[in-house]
């Protein structure tokens, strides 16, 4: 919280000196001036701003913090009279909460004697309340010993007092708090006195030295304990001489320690008297001598005049010059100034400055002190008045600046406002109204607003409520409002309540409360309905006088506000619910006027809405739509419908059913925002309204034919007869009505009588509609039933009856003949007033059996009709169930299109005319989907429309009887087109394919079919080229992967229909075309058909039979043709078939060279010369044949390169080798030959036995490469890849250089030497294939295969350089001895440039791991005579890897042979190393002084634990480094 005042002008002097901050307290604020009145103020004005809580004075706080002590007066809160009625609404907003009466010596006052600063802590509170107290009380309560008298400070006397007050017990231990008790008696003390004493009682006294006894220590408890003992009981009585009360001193002070109150009491002089001359001036002791006067006007009159006027009073120093002076300067010059002197604000100041008027005049402002002082004696004298003009004489700016001056004008006008109304004096409210403090102004007025008069108690609510410096809080402004409404009515009230002694709005206050039915009474016979409605919503008369309030005092409402009804509303609202429905209820009976109607539903709806059920709500709505659709009718028309005024759908229906459809749009159209927010479940609901109207809608396309009339059917001769007896009968002159009124079911059926039962002369269509006499049940025409009258069974309806029923209820009721009556039947009455003509307009009622009867007798004169049908449905709203309702009528519609039987059509159906009416609804239907976006219904009504037209189309071209039964979908329309196909019907089957989307290639290949059969050709080949894709001619054109199936079918008819053509009749055909004699026709015309036929059966009856069988192929089994159906095969396939179907059918014919021609002319892909002619001439064993073929078109089979290689390609890729080399040989591709037979020769091979057996192979490789060699020319050419991809560089025959061939023969010739040698080695049982696993293993282990094991198989000169170095490894491991072999593995090594070292060394490391020590020695010495320069090295490599692999051994045996052998001083040290021979090692190294060498030594001896041969090293190495 922050210290701050509510006032804008007060500035902030938080910054100013400690030295300056008393004077600034006193003068400034006046918190501790000496005047009672203006500390009191400043407390009122000074405070804190708490947030939501606004403004907090420092009286508010202290009364917070103390409670009842807010009284207390030592610590200056003494509260004057007036400003205790000040408390701020947010005040309210706090409680005082229980008080421990010992926080007064710890609470601060910002005064010299108030205790001293200290914290208190919630934990030990009690503790330090004890403590302050005791303190204070030592430091504060003295005792003179020479006057005998105890001074105590007046916050323990009101303390003392307080307690006493209470009757607690004082003791500090258990000191009780204090709420909601009495406050302590006043008293008066001097101000002026130094010291106040007060009357202390003996009980009193001894109190307060118990007290103090208990509560000092030290020296001042001896001091009260020994005036104690020494107090008399004379003393006792006279307590008040013995007990004073020091004057609290109101100078600035906050005290932090009790021991320094001493050291400046000393040098604190009291200044109380140093201004007790300000009050009194000089110039009352002081006499002005008249010469002075006089030097003075000489030089200043105006000082001269105006120090006469200070003087004037004195008459003893007036002298008459002086007076004639006074006389002159008062005529002109002064009189400004007298105009001054005689103002009311001088004469209102004129007390502060002792009653001198000029003095006061020429002061801008009085001094404070003064004016503080004059204000607290006036408002000890309650001279409110006086204080007001003070106030407002004051200079303006002064009033401003000062916030103290505010507050204490704000008092002065709320005192002022407590009087009551004087004619002498302003208004009390004019007071009010000037309070600065809006929220005191407003406690003002509430608290006096029954003694004010209603004009002005309104003008100062208005004024409060309309200010917009401050702000109210809103309790308190609801408050004010509440307040200047109630006064406002009362006074509307008061001159209507005057006659009965009322004077002022409290009296019509006070009466309205206790006698509320006097004041009702009083308005409703002034008829004040205004002011009667808002004074009963102001006391909630309808609550409380419920029983004067009624539909008939409604009506008198209604009655005289029409067609205004505020007021009615009014006083409806202020009527509880159930009453407000009750009256409401009423008036709606009673009411004939649709406006008075219309405010009484609205108001139901509106304002009771959520108190109604659903069904009142539902009643409600429905009236008052019903209502808005009665503004629309005449009024005569009004009075006719009037009735169904509450059923608004009775009134739509039956709009409807009279076909007023204008009108009925316009009332609609009025109403319809109030239909859309009607539930599903209301009569008048969109949903309902749409289903009435789609209802009328279908009766207006009802359709009243037979679906299978009687004339359609076949029935025996019997029957046939029993009907025409029974139409006799009927058609009789003698009819006689029936006795009794047929039921329904005993009526007539439709579908048994085609003409009118009445006259014999109509027969019924869709237009001479049938209909049932009630009377009688025959079926009759519209002619014969123009009557209609009230029958038995339809209540009061009148229904439709024959002329003959009618003229015979007439002559009955004419000769009063009642007809006789059976037993269980009911006599039938007649009354000639009840029948009607047909122009009666259809009339429903509120009776709903009635309108059933009504609405199954009703029906359109004119249905079938689309367009009433639209106009019916134009109401309806847009929504998706208008246009489903639209082709749900044309589907019903259609469905009469439909054969009455087999290719019978029903005759009473124009079928023309439905399917134009279907249109048009499609069209309608189609047009509102589109206007609702919705596409999909769009799309539907396209597609209807094609299915009318192709009905049109049908019926007009004479197919009635070919509609199909089912709807018109999918597959309802391939029926209908299928149907047309078997009838030939083909322009008409196009037509349905077309407008129903379907595929037309079906009727175009059936059309097509039919011409081939037919002979016409020319006119099949049209047929066929609609629905067959032609191919474009040529060697770059794209053909289909395969034929197409009706093209299959093409070459099928074309064979089953061949025959051998007569000669003779084309050249008799040659003749007719060459004459001209009858028009040219084609040579496939079916005119030659039929002259061919006839040739044939010439030919029969001659004994000569035409060949019906054909030859056979010889390429391909099949028939031969005739060349004319050949030919006719050859065009389709040649325009539309694929490569294969082409060249299939040349061969079924036996045309091989053909197939080949259309093979290169079109440049056939090589699979499909593959698939059709090379592998089915292989299978029937023809290669030979083809073969010819090929090369009789091309000896050098260039042009064929591209169709063998692929050939090639793919018997290699199947592994076919037998018929891949047959085709190489063929070909003469010698090398790729030799290849085949190399692998023929490898081929199965498990071991070199079967490679030996093999051979031959080899031989025949061989064979071929030398051909190639012979054949081959020295150019240089690039080898190619034994399979590769076609193209321009492809090549027939592979050509290799003659240097590659012979390599290749020499490895032919090598290959065949190993095979022999390792033959050999196996027939003498050497396990040649067991080793190549070991082998393997130790390639692996040497890193020259890597981690990948190659797969296991027989190893070849044609292999990898890894099978090349197998051989020679088993070349050297497999003979008797190294050497046997050893030759031959050089051969190897020396041909294909392989590594010897590695070589060597798997066989030297085979041979170690056999332990054949000797054999490693042999080659050794091999390797040494092989005649290769420096082979030392190879060796050293091969002995090191062998002596390591013996020493891996369990049993080494004896290697020092082997190392003999290394030349390398270096490896043969590390095979010494290796074998853990380390001495000898060592020896070495030190004999070639290899110094590294005798580091591995020493590594190795740490390993072992050869401790003697590691300090050799040690040693050795140790001399070295010293050397």
């Amino acid at each position: 919280m922050d210290l701050s005042v509510p006032f804008e002008r007060m500035k902030d002097y938080s910054t100013l000196s400690a030295a300056n901050s008393e004077k600034w307290w006193n003068t400034k604020l006046g918190l501790f001036s000496s005047n009672s009145l203006e500390r009191q103020v400043v407390q009122l004005s000074v405070g804190y701003n708490v947030g939501k809580l606004g403004f907090i004075s420092l009286q508010d706080v202290y009364g917070l913090l103390l409670g009842e002590l807010t009284f207390l007066s030592a610590i200056s809160l003494r509260t004057c009279a007036v400003t205790g009625k000040f408390q701020r609404d947010t005040t309210s907003l706090l409680t005082s909460t229980s008080v421990d009466p010992r926080v007064l010596f710890v609470l601060l006052n910002g005064q010299k004697q108030s205790p001293k600063t200290q914290v208190l802590c919630a934990e030990s509170v009690d503790i330090q309340l004890d403590s302050s107290m005791r303190e204070f009380l030592n430091h504060n309560v003295k005792f003179d010993t020479v006057s005998q008298e105890l001074v105590i400070p007046e916050l323990l006397h009101f303390y003392q007092d307080y307690v006493q007050l209470n009757q607690e017990p004082e003791s500090h231990v258990a000191v009780p708090a204090f709420t909601n008790m009495k406050s302590p008696h006043h008293f008066s003390l001097e101000e002026d006195d130094t010291r106040r004493s007060t009357f202390y009682s003996r009980e009193r006294l001894t109190q307060l030295v118990d007290f103090l006894r208990d509560n000092t220590d030290g020296q001042l408890q001896i001091e009260i304990s020994q005036f104690a003992s020494t107090l008399s009981i004379s003393q006792l009585e006279t307590a008040g001489t013995v007990v004073k009360i020091e004057k609290p001193n109101n100078e600035f002070g906050i005290l932090l320690d009790y021991s320094r109150v001493e050291n400046d009491a000393s040098a604190t002089v009291s200044k109380s008297n140093e201004n007790c001359d300000l009050c009194e001036d000089l110039w009352k002791h002081r006499v002005v001598r008249d010469s002075v006067l006089k030097f003075m006007e000489c030089h200043c009159w105006v000082l001269s005049l105006l120090v006469q006027k200070i003087h004037q009073e004195k008459s003893l120093h007036a002298s008459p010059a002086n007076e004639i002076l006074s006389h002159k300067m008062t005529d002109e010059r002064t009189k400004c100034l007298e105009r001054l002197f005689r103002s009311k604000w001088v004469d209102a100041l004129k007390p502060v400055f002792q009653n001198n008027v000029i003095v006061a005049a020429l002061h801008s402002k009085p001094g404070m002190v003064e004016l503080w002082g004059l204000l607290n004696s006036l408002v000890k004298k309650q001279e409110w008045h006086q204080c007001a003009e003070i106030i407002w004489a004051l200079p303006e700016t002064e009033l401003l600046d000062d916030p103290k001056l505010q507050k204490f004008h704000d008092v002065v006008m709320y005192e002022q406002a407590s009087t009551l109304p004087d004619e002498e004096s302003a208004s009390p409210w004019w007071y009010c109204q000037h309070i600065g403090d809006m929220s005191v102004q407003a406690q003002c007025l509430l608290q006096h607003l029954p003694q004010w008069p209603g004009h002005g108690c309104q003008d100062a609510l208005k004024a409060l409520l309309e200010h917009h410096h401050q702000t109210l809080s809103p309790g308190l402004k609801s408050q004010l409002q509440e307040m200047l409404q109630r006064i406002s009515i009362y006074e509307k009230v008061l001159p209507f309540a005057s006659s009965a002694g009322m004077k002022t709005w409290y009296d019509v206050s006070c009466t309205s409360k206790e006698n509320p039915s006097f004041i009702l009474e009083l308005l409703m016979e002034a008829k004040a309905f205004q002011v009667c409605l808002e004074w009963a919503k102001l006391h909630n008369i309808a609550t409380h006088s419920q029983h004067h309030v009624d539909s008939r005092f409604l009506l008198l409402f209604l009655e005289h506000e029409l067609p205004d009804f505020s007021s009615a509303a009014k006083l409806l609202e202020s009527l509880p619910v159930q009453q407000t429905v009750a009256i409401c209820n009423e008036l709606i009976q009673q009411l004939r006027s649709i406006s008075c109607l219309k405010f009484i539903t609205t108001f139901l709806l509106n304002s009771c809405s959520s108190n109604l059920s659903t069904k009142q709500l539902s009643e409600y709505q429905n009236l008052s739509i019903g209502i808005q659709m009665m503004t629309v009718l005449p009024y005569l028309e009004q009075v006719q419908h009037w009735e169904l005024i509450g059923q608004p759908h009775l009134i739509m229906e039956q709009f409807i059913m009279n076909t007023r459809l204008e009108m009925l749009e316009k009332m609609v159209s009025e109403v319809y925002p109030l239909i859309t927010q009607l539930p599903a479940t209301s009569p008048m609901s969109l949903t309902n309204i749409d289903s009435m109207l789609r209802h009328y809608a279908s009766k207006a396309l009802e359709f009243r034919v037979a679906q299978c009339p009687a004339s359609c059917r076949t029935l025996p001769a019997e029957e046939r007869l029993l009907v025409s007896l029974s139409l006799g009968s009927a058609h009789s002159e003698d009819f006689v009505m029936p006795a009794a009124v047929p039921s329904k079911n005993e009526w007539v059926p439709n579908d048994e009588v085609t003409e009118c039962m009445c006259c014999q002369s109509v027969a019924f269509s869709m237009f001479n509609r049938r209909h049932h006499c009630r009377r009688c049940g025959r079926v009759i025409c519209g002619s014969c039933s123009t009557q209609r009258t009230k029958v038995m069974g339809y209540d009061s309806v009148a229904v439709r009856v024959c002329d003959d029923c009618h003229q015979q209820m007439v002559n009955d009721s004419e000769l009063s003949i009642s007809p006789v009556c059976g037993e269980n039947q009911p006599s039938i009455l007649l009354n000639l007033e009840n029948s009607v003509n047909s122009n009666l307009t259809w009339r429903l009622t509120t009776d709903e059996a009635y309108n059933t009867t009504l609405r199954e007798e009703f029906g359109f004169e004119h249905a079938p009709s689309v367009s009433l049908c639209l106009a019916i449905l134009k109401l309806h709203s847009e929504h998706v169930g208008y246009p489903r309702f639209l082709l749900d009528a044309c589907d019903r519609m259609l469905r009469l299109l439909q054969p009455v039987g087999p290719g019978t059509a029903n005759p009473e159906v124009d079928y023309s005319v439905v399917i134009r009416m279907v249109r048009s609804l499609v069209v309608a239907a189609k047009v509102k989907h589109a206007r609702s976006g919705l596409n999909t219904g769009v799309a539907h009504c396209d597609q209807l429309l094609s299915q009318v037209d192709l009905l049109n189309m049908l019926v007009k071209s004479g197919c009635s009887a070919l509609i199909p039964a089912e709807p018109l979908n999918g597959h309802a329309l391939r029926h209908l087109r299928d149907r047309l196909v078997e009838e030939e019907l083909w322009m008409l089957a196009m037509e349905v394919s077309t407008k129903s989307g379907l595929d037309r290639n079906g009727v175009w290949a059936a059309w097509g079919k039919a011409c081939l059969r037919a002979g016409c050709w020319d006119e099949a080949r049209e047929k066929f080229s609609h629905c067959l894709e032609k191919v474009s001619l040529g060697p770059d054109s794209a053909r289909p992967p395969r034929s197409p199936p009706l093209l299959n079918e093409i070459i099928q008819i074309l064979k089953e229909g061949a025959y051998t053509v007569d000669r003779k009749v084309l050249q008799q055909a040659d003749k007719i075309r060459a004459s001209r004699a009858v028009p040219v026709v084609l040579l496939t015309s079916p005119a030659l058909t039929v002259l061919h036929s006839l040739s044939s059966l010439k030919e029969v009856a001659h004994g000569n039979y035409p060949q019906t069988t054909p030859p056979l192929n010889t390429v391909v089994i099949g028939p031969k043709l005739d060349p004319l159906f050949y030919e006719e095969c050859r065009y389709y396939l040649t325009s539309y078939g694929s490569h294969a179907g082409i060249i299939s059918f040349y061969l079924s014919h036996d045309d091989l060279v053909e197939a080949l021609k259309h093979v290169l002319s079109q440049k056939v892909d090589p699979e499909v010369f593959l698939d059709m002619i090379y592998i089915p001439c292989l299978r029937q064993g023809l290669i030979s044949d083809l073969h010819q073929e090929l090369s009789a078109v091309d000896p050098t089979h260039e042009v064929w390169k591209l169709y063998l290689c692929h050939v090639c390609y793919h018997f290699e890729k199947q592994g076919l080798l037998n018929v891949l080399y047959q085709l190489q040989v063929y070909m003469h591709d010698y090398v790729r030959a030799a290849m085949t037979c190399i692998r023929f020769y490898q081929k199965g091979a498990r071991n070199y036995s079967d490679l030996a057996s093999n051979l031959e192979h080899l031989y025949r490789a061989q064979s071929h490469l030398e051909n190639e060699l012979l054949t081959a020319q020295w150019e240089t050419s690039t080898r190619s890849s034994p399979v590769q991809k076609m193209g321009s560089a492809l090549q027939l025959a592979m050509k290799l250089d003659p240097r590659e061939v012979n390599h290749h023969l020499s490895t032919i010739f090598r290959q065949i030497e190993v095979t022999k040698f390792l033959n050999s080695c196996e027939r003498e049982q050497r396990h040649v294939m067991d080793l190549i696993p070991e082998l393997l293993q130790l390639m692996q282990t040497s890193g020259i295969l890597g981690t990948k094991v190659p797969s296991y198989s027989v190893p070849t000169l044609f292999g990898a350089n890894i099978e090349r170095m197998q051989l020679a490894v088993l070349a050297i491991l497999c003979g008797k001895n190294v050497e046997e072999g050893f030759g031959l593995a050089f051969r190897i090594i020396e041909d294909y440039h392989l590594k010897a070292s590695q070589i060597y060394s798997l066989a030297g490391m085979k041979l170690a791991h056999d332990y054949c020590l000797p054999d490693i020695e042999q080659l050794i010495s091999c390797i040494q005579s092989s005649g290769v320069s420096d082979t030392s090295p190879v060796c050293d490599t091969v002995l090191v890897l062998c002596v390591q692999a013996l020493s891996e051994k369990e049993n080494p045996g004896d290697t020092e042979s082997l190392i003999k052998l290394i030349v390398d001083p270096g490896n043969k040290i590390s095979a010494y190393i290796k074998c853990h021979q380390l001495k000898s090692a060592y020896l070495l190294a030190v004999k070639y002084n290899r110094l590294e060498d005798v580091r591995k030594i020493l590594h190795e001896a740490e390993k072992l634990g050869q401790t003697k041969i590691q300090q050799i090293c040690l040693r050795r190495l140790g001399q070295q480094a010293g050397t």
